[in-house]
């Protein structure tokens, strides 16, 4: 929660389940944040911050968060972390004597939330806790339908380019083959005709000097 009471919200599910660029992000919006590749975990160190919140990822990515440690006898929270997933997760402390779900647990606080069934909606922290999960799995859904959606777009682009080229292919397909072959028939036939008679009238020409000669020979 920011000192103008605005606060800043990252869910990973909008990132498909890439926390190295949430982690950047954060980074850029002035947390105290590191990314560890080899096990894919952002550690979040709540320097001065009132509430965290972070919306998780069915994915499996864990997000920890280092707060200030509380004096003795004055346990004052420092710092928040609300994680909802549509899958289980679990969230354990690394050391001693931590505030963690509202208790301090000798070895390490720890929460885990199995499945959603196993939550208690008869008190108002359950509902609560259902009510993230829900969300987070609409939020999921929602991600998943945006995806589905372009898919489903180059699809419908790519049905109607092949569909235009079929049409193309046919129409150029009928013009070879849907001739008057009554016309064309009588246009070959005349063309013969003209040939043979063409034909017929230069063998004439050819004879016509033998006559001439044989004439003046008698």
């Amino acid at each position: 929660v920011n000192a103008d009471g605005s606060k800043d919200s990252y869910d990973l599910s909008k990132y498909k389940g890439d926390a190295k660029t949430l982690a950047t992000d954060l980074g850029k919006a002035g947390y105290d944040v590191s990314y560890d590749d080899s096990t894919s975990t952002i550690s979040l160190t709540a320097k001065g911050v009132a509430g965290v919140e972070i919306a998780g990822y069915g994915g499996g990515t864990t997000a920890k968060l280092g707060g200030q440690a509380a004096g003795a006898a004055n346990a004052s929270k420092t710092s928040s972390l609300t994680l909802s997933s549509s899958e289980k997760f679990s969230v354990k402390g690394t050391t001693a004597n931590e505030l963690l779900g509202g208790g301090v647990v000798a070895a390490g606080g720890s929460s885990t939330l199995n499945a959603v069934s196993t939550i208690d909606i008869n008190t108002a922290k359950g509902a609560q806790d259902a009510l993230a999960v829900i969300d987070a799995a609409i939020a999921g859904i929602d991600s998943s339908r945006s995806d589905l959606g372009a898919v489903q777009n180059r699809m419908s682009f790519t049905i109607n380019n092949l569909n235009n080229i079929s049409t193309n292919v046919s129409d150029a397909r009928s013009r070879i083959q849907d001739v008057d072959f009554a016309k064309e028939t009588a246009t070959m036939t005349k063309q013969q005709i003209l040939s043979q008679t063409s034909s017929a009238m230069l063998a004439q020409a050819n004879q016509l000097p033998q006559v001439a000669l044989s004439l003046l020979g008698g």
